[in-house]
């Protein structure tokens, strides 16, 4: 890639980024991004065979923790309960009700389901992907201190998170996080009672 096609480029996934933090995912428009880059929207097919693909470049060009669905506890100090209560705070912390990280995964969500090109370029991201969160999982538990197989945990988390930060979102009476901390730590084993009274 030339110097100046990289840089064109590189203006391209920056205006479709402030684009996506201004309007939403729907509010991207290849009129609009060309404009806020100083370029012809024929730049951006130059670039970028569609939206979708422009729009998934720009996604992945961010950092991993900017798409991570949670920011993942490291090491295996302390016992599994530690860790495990470890990863319920990250859960927790993702799935703020007051965070805007709700919304902007509901609208995601919304945008995949909508959008078959982007949906069919997702692997692209891959901190958004099984293989990325199995290591983090790795990096905090051995495969035989987890409470099922390391895929079936990954795709519970993958499941979890967002759902759980939509519900936290819009129930009129939220999970407190000592529910949440509560059905981690019952996966060790030893789980503790939910508040309420309810075992």
């Amino acid at each position: 890639m030339s110097e100046r096609r990289a840089r064109t480029r590189a203006k391209l996934l920056d205006a479709t980024l402030a684009a996506m933090a201004e309007g939403g995912l729907h509010g991207v428009s290849l009129d609009a991004v060309a404009r806020r880059a100083g370029v012809t929207k024929g730049a951006i097919y130059d670039n970028f065979e569609s939206k979708d693909a422009m729009i998934v470049a720009a996604l992945a060009s961010l950092p991993e923790v900017a798409l991570a669905p949670i920011r993942w506890p490291r090491g295996r100090e302390g016992t599994v309960g530690e860790r495990m209560r470890r990863l319920a705070e990250a859960v927790i912390e993702a799935t703020d009700p007051g965070a805007k990280r709700a919304l902007g995964a509901a609208e995601f969500s919304l945008y995949a389901l909508t959008h078959e090109d982007l949906r069919s370029r997702l692997v692209e991201l891959e901190a958004m992907g099984p293989t990325r969160a199995r290591e983090h999982l790795l990096d905090l538990f051995a495969p035989d201190e987890l409470p099922m197989p390391v895929e079936a945990f990954v795709l519970l988390l993958q499941a979890l998170v967002p759902g759980l930060a939509q519900y936290r979102a819009i129930a009129p009476r939220p999970p407190e996080p000592e529910t949440i901390r509560a059905m981690f730590e019952a996966m060790t084993g030893k789980g503790s009672r939910l508040p309420g009274g309810e075992a």
